[in-house]
């Protein structure tokens, strides 16, 4: 069994995380890559990343060396924790400001990680901050949906993403679920609604 058909297993299945729109990865303790969806892939050739980004390339290889030893350290601690960190970072391009959440979801026994990018902002440089309530509020109902675990909140269009100002004070009419990296992390499965 191959490294990603192993990694599957251990998510059972991993089905749910294929076609999720945040970029997920798995790497195994020595921070091999293990397993990436779709829109990791996706994210990867509109890029341009090349086979240092793909399955069995060393996560650590591709990052700046002066950003190692932050990011070995996360990783450890999190394994040995067994429980799942959070880290927010920064991903600009020239033309936009984009901010985002790295969830860091520790699987089975120290067997490996599994790591969601959930996008906090992204606006143009000259655009001011904050959310867009409409940008999250249910067209039918009027919710806002948001995950009871990782507390991100789910798009109109299905995407989960953090948004700082929703975790500080939630919004009025504010409805639970659960996005699928938290279901599989706490339940081993995602049954989609």
């Amino acid at each position: 069994m191959d490294d990603e058909a192993l990694f599957r297993r251990m998510l059972n299945g991993g089905s749910a995380l294929d076609d999720d729109p945040s970029l997920i990865h798995g790497i195994w303790p020595d921070t091999r890559l293990a397993y990436v969806n779709r829109a990791y892939e996706r994210a990867g050739r509109a890029r341009g990343l090349g086979p240092a980004w793909g399955l069995g390339a060393r996560l650590m290889d591709a990052i700046p060396g002066p950003l190692v030893p932050f990011y070995e350290g996360l990783f450890v601690r999190s394994l040995r924790a067994k429980a799942p960190l959070a880290i927010d970072y920064h991903c600009h391009s020239p033309e936009e400001h984009r901010e985002l959440r790295m969830h860091i979801y520790p699987i089975g026994e120290q067997a490996g990680l599994l790591m969601v990018h959930s996008l906090l902002v992204a606006r143009p440089h000259h655009e001011p901050q904050g959310p867009s309530d409409m940008r999250y509020r249910n067209r039918a109902t009027g919710l806002v949906v948001q995950c009871c675990q990782c507390r991100r909140v789910r798009r109109n269009t299905g995407e989960w993403d953090t948004v700082p100002e929703y975790i500080a004070r939630m919004p009025s009419q504010t409805s639970h679920g659960l996005c699928a990296p938290c279901s599989i992390h706490l339940y081993g499965t995602f049954d989609a609604l």
